[in-house]
């Protein structure tokens, strides 16, 4: 049951990091560069599909973190 949420918790992380980049890749291809960085970092937070993508991101990754737990069981078992 540990090593399965271990999984879990390490997919939801990837996920989150995968939604971070995500949304600085998004917001960084289409920003001027003369804007500072404290303002770019303030409206990627602030957009609206960055928080979907950081809600869903993880969840996929906990999901697919879960699944992968149950397969490693039933190979190792």
């Amino acid at each position: 049951m540990k090593k399965k949420s271990i999984f879990s918790v390490v997919g939801m992380l990837f996920g989150m990091g995968f939604s971070v980049v995500d949304g600085v890749v998004t917001y960084t291809d289409t920003a001027s560069l003369e804007e500072p960085l404290s303002g770019m970092i303030a409206n990627i937070l602030s957009s609206e599909i960055f928080i979907k993508h950081f809600l869903i991101y993880p969840l996929m990754g906990l999901v697919a973190g879960f699944v992968f737990g149950l397969f490693m069981e039933k190979i190792f078992k």
